[in-house]
């Protein structure tokens, strides 16, 4: 961790002065044309010493820009799984750009995936039965209900026990190859999550 935050810092460092770099330059191109040119020629320099050498930090910086001019759907979650130090259901932010989605805590960016990078969006329903003394019964996970696919059945549990009462939880599981990430929310704000993200995700 501490040599990737000291990677962080030179190249911010060397982006500082590639930026002071391209300004005085280009002022410099007025006053002392030679001198302007010597300049910023220097800050291309070190832009392709960046882009060689610290490609994903660069890669991360175009990221960023990009969310920027890009429309933005923003939902309130919670963490269940998937998301490397976030607790479970911590409260964190979703947001959809046009290419990527990001998982936020605060300002601070936990995880950004693109969509070439998602392979398969699920909606999962939890089944808790509880009876009127709040012990737990029975408890099914199902993936698909909200899409149209076969349900869970809780064999006969409800017939033969009428005092029991249904709680439902719903969550989204998001497939990134061997890792899935799942969060929390409300059925119609994770049916519009689904929805949005896979609209953009290939198929």
């Amino acid at each position: 961790m501490l040599t990737k935050i000291k990677k962080n810092n030179f190249c911010v460092l060397f982006l500082s002065i590639m930026s002071l770099l391209m300004i005085v330059g280009f002022v410099m191109l007025f006053i002392k044309p030679l001198i302007g040119v010597f300049m910023i020629v220097a800050a291309g320099f070190i832009n392709l010493y960046l882009n060689k050498n610290f490609p994903d930090f660069m890669e991360s910086l175009k990221n960023k820009k990009t969310h920027a001019g890009a429309w933005v759907r923003e939902y309130s979650i919670k963490h269940i799984q998937g998301i490397n130090f976030v607790d479970y259901e911590q409260n964190i932010k979703l947001k959809i750009f046009q290419k990527n989605i990001s998982f936020f805590d605060s300002e601070k960016e936990l995880l950004n995936l693109d969509f070439s990078q998602i392979e398969n969006v699920l909606v999962l329903e939890e089944i808790e039965q509880t009876q009127k003394n709040k012990s737990v019964i029975a408890r099914a996970i199902v993936g698909g209900l909200l899409l149209g696919g076969v349900g869970a059945i809780v064999g006969g549990i409800s017939g033969a026990c009428p005092t029991l009462k249904s709680n439902k939880k719903y969550f989204l599981e998001i497939s990134n190859g061997p890792d899935k990430i799942i969060i929390t929310a409300g059925n119609d704000t994770l049916k519009q999550i689904k929805n949005s993200i896979s609209s953009q995700v290939k198929g």
